[in-house]
C-alpha cells in the first residue's frame, strides 16, 4: 500500500485534508508531533496517509518534513494549504507549485542582494497535476453551483517568513522585481521542499488554494476572511487528493532512470533525483569524514557557520555538529550542505554517482549494489543460518567502517525472503535526552518498534510505573507487539554502542535483551511467543576505549560475529569493482600499508580513480598531514589522548619491532578501537599506517 504524508500549517487546512480520510487513528511522535493516520480509498488504489498541522514558517516545515520522513517512510509528500495571490489568480483558484522561491535568501550590504534558492516539486507530481488540471475531474468534489469555477495553475510561487498584508508592501515590490513569474506567496513551501530535496526517491509537491489577493481586491463585506480561508483550503485539498488518486508510485521518475546522469557543473542546487541516497544523514556524515581538515574548514566557511559555534573536538565530532546545524539553520537542509561539499571536493560527486546508481523499476527494492559490497561467504552463511533459528540472537561487532550496516541489510533481505517481518532501527535516531532516562528510553524503543510495524501506540494500556521500565517493555512486546504477529520478527538494532556510552540505561537495556533471548530458550509458557523474535545487535567496538569496562556489555549472549578484514582476493575484487585493473602486486602494496580494512582501501581507490593520485604517492604520504587518511588518523589520536594509559600502551606497541605483552584490559580496549591485533598473548599494531603515524604522534611522556 503506497504511503503519503500531508502537512498543513493551519487548523482550517488540516480539517479540509482530514475530511478525505477514513479509519483515522492518532499517532504521537516521541518528539511531540501529533499525527493522524488514515486511509484514502479510490477506485484505482488505497493510500495510507499521515497528516499533521505543524504551524507556520519554513524552518518548522523543514524540521517536521525530515521528522515525518524518518518516522513514516512515505512514498509521497504533499504540503496543502492556502496562499496569497500575486497575479493572474482569483479567490478560490488552486496553484500546484512547480518551484518555490525562498525569497529571503541573499546578502545584506548597503542594500539587499538576492541569492535565489529554489525548492522544486517532483517532476512526476507536477506532470500529474498538469494532467488533472486539464481534465477538471476534481471539480466534481466541489459544489455544482459554485461560481465562478476555480482554475488550477501549475506555476512557481514564493515563500518567506513574513505575512504580506498590503499592495504597497516593499516585499511585494521586491517579489515583482526579482521573482516576477511567482503567482502566489506563502510561508512554508520552501522549507518543505528543501527538506524533501535530500530524499530523491520520495516525491514531493506544494498545493495551495488562493484565499487572498495581495493587490487589494478582497471584499470582506461580501466574503469574510475566514470564509475565504475555508474555501481555499477546501479547493486545495480537493485537488491534492485528485492528484494523489491518479498518481502511481511506480511511475515516479526517480526510479525510472537506469543509469546515472553525466556529471554536470554544480549550480545553486543539486539534481537530487540522480542521487538515490537511502540514509541522507549517514551519507553526508561519511562524506564529511572523508574530507581533509582544510576541506572541512572550507565547507564550514562556505556554509556560513561561525567557528565559535563548533567545538574543538575531532573532525568527526565537528562533522556531526555541522549536520545538526544543517537541520536547524533557517531554510537549510542536508541537500544544501551536500552542494557545498561537492563544491569543495568535486571528486565526491563523481564517487556518489558511480557508486549509487539509480535502481531500475524492475529491480526489487532490496537488490544490492555489488559495487559497494565485498561478499564474505562464510560470515554471511553463519548469519543466515542463525537468524532462522527460533529466538536467535546474533551480535555483529567490529571497529568502525568494516561493513556492519551493509551486512545487516543482506541479513534482513534474507529474512524477508523467508516471509519474516523485519524492523531495522538505528540508535542514531534517538534524541540525546532520551539516553539519560531509562523510562523515556524504553518507551521510545517500544514506540518506534511498534510504529515500524504499523501498530498503534498502546503504551498507556500496558505501562504501569510501579512495575519498572524493563518489566513494562517486556510486557509490551510479549502481550502486544509479538502476540499480534503470526510471523517471526527480525529486529535489527544498529549503533548499539551509543547505548553503551550511557551508564544510566546501558546495563538495564543489555540485561533486557539478554532476558528476552533467555526466555526464548527456556521451556515455559511464554517461550513460544519469544521464539518469534530474532534479534540482531550491531555495534562498533571503538567505544570500548572510552568506557570503564574490560569486557563487552553483551558478552556471552547469542552468536557473536567479529567481522574479519578483507583478504587479498577480496581486496582485489573491490579494486575491480572500482574499475581498477590491479594485479596481485599492487594489492599487496596497499595491504602492506592498511591491511585488509575495507574503508581505508576504498579511500585509496576513490582518490586514485577520481583525483588521479598514484598508489606510489598515497603510500609515500599516507602517514603525513598531507595524506589521504588524515581525518581517520586524527580521530584515532584524539581518542588515545583522552586516556594516557591507552596512549602509553599503544606507543609501546608501535615503537617496538616485536609483539608486546599488555594488560588484558588495555588489550581489550585497543583491539576494540581497531588499533592492534593479537598474536597468541601478545599485541602487534594492526597495520603499517598506524605504526608510521602514531610512532611520531604519541609523545614519550605518555
Amino acid at each position: 500500500m503506497p504511503r503519503a504524508v500531508i502537512l498543513t500549517a493551519l487548523p482550517v487546512e488540516y480539517l479540509a485534508v482530514r475530511n478525505h480520510l477514513i479509519e483515522l487513528q492518532e499517532n504521537i511522535h516521541p518528539q511531540g508531533t501529533i499525527y493522524e493516520e488514515g486511509k484514502f480509498v479510490t477506485n484505482e488504489q488505497t493510500w495510507e496517509v499521515r497528516i499533521a498541522e505543524i504551524g507556520s514558517g519554513n524552518t518548522g516545515a523543514a524540521v517536521e518534513t525530515v521528522r515525518s520522513i524518518a518516522d513514516f517512510q512515505p512514498d509521497t509528500l504533499l504540503f496543502v494549504g492556502i496562499a496569497g495571490g500575486i497575479k493572474d489568480v482569483k479567490i478560490g483558484d488552486v496553484v500546484a507549485a512547480t518551484d518555490v522561491y525562498g525569497y529571503e535568501s541573499g546578502k545584506v550590504g548597503k542594500r539587499f542582494f538576492p541569492r535565489p534558492k529554489v525548492g522544486k516539486s517532483a517532476y512526476g507530481l507536477v506532470q500529474r497535476a498538469k494532467s488533472e488540471a486539464r481534465k477538471q475531474e476534481w471539480l466534481q468534489q466541489l459544489s455544482r453551483n459554485l461560481k465562478p469555477k476555480p482554475s488550477v495553475f501549475v506555476a512557481p510561487i514564493a515563500a518567506g517568513e513574513k505575512v504580506i498584508a498590503s499592495e504597497y508592501s516593499d516585499i511585494l515590490e521586491f517579489l515583482k522585481g526579482n521573482y516576477n513569474d511567482a503567482i502566489a506567496v506563502e510561508m512554508e513551501g520552501f522549507g518543505f521542499l528543501s527538506a524533501a530535496f535530500a530524499y530523491p526517491n520520495i516525491q514531493a509537491i506544494v498545493i495551495r488554494g488562493i484565499f487572498d489577493l495581495i493587490e487589494g481586491k478582497n471584499d470582506d463585506a461580501i466574503e469574510p476572511e475566514e470564509v475565504r480561508q475555508e474555501k481555499a483550503s477546501h479547493h486545495a485539498s480537493a485537488f491534492a487528493f485528485q492528484v494523489l488518486s491518479k498518481f502511481q508510485v511506480t511511475d515516479s521518475p526517480s526510479t525510472t532512470n537506469s543509469s546515472p546522469a553525466s556529471v554536470q557543473p554544480l549550480q545553486n542546487e543539486l539534481d537530487m533525483n540522480n542521487l538515490p541516497i537511502r540514509k541522507p544523514r549517514e551519507y553526508v556524515l561519511d562524506l564529511l569524514n572523508q574530507l581533509l581538515p582544510s576541506q572541512l574548514e572550507s565547507v564550514i566557511l562556505r556554509y556560513d557557520i561561525e567557528f565559535a559555534h563548533l567545538s574543538n573536538e575531532t573532525p568527526s565530532q565537528r562533522s556531526i555538529e555541522l549536520i545538526r546545524y544543517a537541520l536547524q539553520k533557517e531554510g537549510a537542509d542536508l541537500s544544501q550542505l551536500l552542494t557545498v561539499i561537492y563544491t569543495v571536493a568535486p571528486h565526491m560527486q563523481l564517487i556518489t554517482e558511480q557508486q549509487n546508481p539509480i535502481h531500475h523499476p524492475n529491480q526489487p527494492p532490496h537488490k544490492f549494489n555489488n559495487k559497494t559490497y565485498v561478499e564474505r561467504p562464510k560470515t554471511e552463511t553463519e548469519c543466515y543460518q542463525t537468524i532462522v533459528q527460533p529466538g536467535a540472537l546474533l551480535r555483529l561487532k567490529a571497529p568502525q567502517h568494516m561493513g556492519k550496516t551493509m551486512l545487516i541489510d543482506r541479513v534482513l533481505n534474507h529474512a524477508r525472503k523467508q516471509g519474516y517481518e523485519t524492523v531495522a532501527l538505528s540508535f542514531e535516531l534517538t534524541d540525546s535526552l532520551v539516553f539519560h532516562d531509562l523510562k523515556k528510553f524504553c518507551q521510545w524503543f517500544c514506540g518506534v518498534v511498534g510504529d515500524r510495524l504499523n501498530k498503534p501506540n498502546q503504551l498507556t494500556d500496558y505501562w504501569e510505573d510501579i512495575l519498572g521500565s524493563k518489566y513494562n517493555t517486556t510486557s509490551y512486546f510479549q502481550k502486544y507487539l509479538l502476540a499480534e504477529t503470526t510471523k517471526p520478527l527480525v529486529l535489527a538494532l544498529d549503533h548499539v554502542d551509543l547505548v553503551f556510552e550511557h551508564t544510566a540505561i546501558s546495563g538495564d537495556f543489555c540485561n533486557l535483551l539478554r532476558s528476552w533471548h533467555d526466555q526464548a530458550i527456556t521451556n515455559d509458557l511464554n517461550s513460544r511467543i519469544w521464539q518469534k523474535l530474532r534479534l540482531i545487535i550491531v555495534h562498533s567496538t571503538d567505544v570500548y576505549g572510552s568506557l570503564d569496562i574490560n569486557s563487552s556489555p553483551l558478552g556471552g549472549v547469542g552468536l557473536t560475529i567479529n567481522l574479519p578484514e578483507l583478504n587479498p582476493e577480496q581486496l582485489q575484487d573491490l579494486a575491480q569493482q572500482n574499475g581498477l585493473n590491479w594485479n596481485a602486486n599492487k594489492v599487496k602494496q596497499l595491504m602492506s600499508l592498511v591491511g585488509g580494512q575495507p574503508y581505508l582501501a576504498q579511500l585509496a581507490f576513490n582518490r586514485i580513480k577520481y583525483e588521479d593520485l598514484t598508489l606510489e604517492r598515497i603510500l609515500q604520504e599516507a602517514h603525513t598531514d598531507a595524506g589521504i587518511y588524515t581525518n581517520h588518523l586524527l580521530q584515532k589520536l584524539a581518542k588515545l589522548n583522552k586516556s594516557p594509559a591507552l596512549a602509553t600502551a599503544f606507543r609501546k606497541v608501535v615503537t617496538q619491532e616485536n609483539p608486546v605483552q599488555l594488560d588484558s584490559a588495555l588489550v581489550f580496549k585497543l583491539q576494540g578501537m581497531g588499533l592492534i591485533k593479537l598474536e597468541r598473548n601478545t599485541a602487534k599494531v594492526r597495520c603499517e599506517l598506524y605504526r608510521r603515524y602514531f610512532s611520531t604522534r604519541l609523545s614519550r611522556k605518555d
